[in-house]
């Protein structure tokens, strides 16, 4: 049976004002300037490693606000998930003919609460087991039990995973990216979705 491998910031969830709003008290709790979503957006994607260093200006303890925000930004994630409008819905239907999973530069730690929501097959996320992506060890976990796997994301990043990994890539352009952004990082537009219901029509 497919799967389908979906990012979840971006792709799944609508989560850059949350994201922007947690590191900005993670921020200031350290006495660092406060960030835009502007300034924030292009950083998003890569991990939350990378995000703090850069929105911190690689401050030296950079460690201490990384962890600062992952404190308070997993409670909100686990109890308020902001799905796209139809998200759900597809997903739902998605589920009764395909495998479903998730593939996420958060922490493993901070995605137990959609393993329980029903639709992800596997739920796999940032740990000492699986470096951030676009390395492909996500996907070649999945890889050991499905043969056929096409992965939904909204960065470059995602985009180059599904080449690195060698797998079919649906980029969406409701995320965190604009079709510009994306197409100057050599994602083609056959390969973009504009809206859910794009979506829907390119997976089912």
């Amino acid at each position: 049976m497919k799967m389908i491998a979906f990012d979840l910031d971006g792709t799944l969830i609508d989560s850059l004002s949350t994201i922007c709003e947690c590191l900005n008290q993670a921020l200031h709790k350290f006495n660092l300037p406060q960030k835009s979503i502007q300034e924030l957006r292009l950083l998003v994607g890569f991990g939350a490693e990378y995000l703090v260093k850069h929105a911190s200006n690689f401050a030296s303890n950079w460690a201490e606000i990384l962890l600062a925000y992952q404190e308070i930004l997993s409670p909100i994630t686990a109890s308020n998930p902001l799905f796209f409008p139809g998200i759900e819905d597809l997903l739902q239907k998605l589920s009764k003919t395909c495998k479903l999973s998730i593939v996420s530069n958060k922490p493993m730690a901070a995605l137990g609460s959609f393993k329980q929501m029903g639709y992800f097959d596997q739920v796999v996320g940032v740990s000492e087991e699986f470096k951030p992506k676009p390395d492909t060890m996500m996907i070649d976990f999945l890889k050991k039990h499905h043969q056929e796997i096409i992965l939904v994301g909204d960065t470059e990043i995602d985009f180059q995973t599904a080449q690195n990994a060698g797998i079919e890539v649906v980029i969406c352009t409701f995320g965190f990216r604009t079709a510009e952004e994306l197409e100057k990082n050599g994602v083609k537009r056959e390969q973009m979705v504009h809206s859910v219901g794009e979506l829907e029509q390119r997976l089912l």
